[in-house]
Formats: structure tokens, C-alpha cells, sequence
């Protein structure tokens, strides 16, 4: 999946942690797991600048507390299998809200 700044406020299925924008106040991003690797390279799974995301919201997506979300839940991920794509990812959202991650912004 590639994020845009449509996103802001959007729920996704298979989130894996929120992300604010850091250049305002309000907006509110999930990140979904999908887009954190390819259906191309099963094996393949990325964190911080090189998610999938168009150039708006690359600029959101760059800065640290972003990669640390997204450092977390790609390396939970590959702790638990070497195929993104069939990765079972309500017990990966399942260890993360065990480590006090917020998948969705009901959860705030």
C-alpha cells in the first residue's frame, strides 16, 4: 500500500501503529503493514524513509518517531516469519498492543 496525506484519520485493518504530522497539530496517521514490504520480494520488509508513501508524505514520514514505529513493528514482523505476505497480522497487531502500541486512534 502506498500512505498519501489523504490518509490522515483512516483506519486500516492491518495497522501496526500510529504516526502524527509533525508539522501541525491534529492529523493523525495508522500505518498499515502493507506498507512496509512487497507483494514482489516476500522476504523484503522496510522501516523509516523507504516505506511506501507518496512525496507528501514522505516528508511526514521521514523524521525518527515515525522510523521508530515503523522499526518496531517491521522488526516484530521479521521475528516471526521471512513472508510478509502471509504473515499472520492479528497476532503480530496482538504482540504489539502487548508492548503498549496504539493500532488505531479509538485506541487514544
Amino acid at each position: 500500500y502506498t500512505m498519501t496525506l489523504a490518509d490522515e484519520h483512516k483506519d486500516f485493518e492491518d495497522s501496526v501503529g500510529l504516526f502524527s504530522n509533525w508539522r501541525k497539530a491534529g492529523p493523525v496517521y495508522a500505518l498499515p503493514f502493507s506498507s512496509l514490504y512487497s507483494k514482489k520480494v516476500k522476504n523484503l520488509i522496510t522501516a523509516g524513509r523507504c516505506i511506501s508513501c507518496d512525496d507528501g508524505m514522505w516528508e511526514i514520514a521521514r523524521v525518527i518517531p515515525v522510523c521508530s514505529v515503523t522499526g518496531e513493528a517491521a522488526g516484530l514482523a521479521a521475528a516471526m516469519t521471512d513472508d510478509f505476505t502471509n504473515i499472520d497480522i492479528k497476532k503480530l497487531q496482538e504482540k504489539l498492543k502487548n508492548r503498549g502500541i496504539k493500532l488505531s486512534e479509538k485506541d487514544l
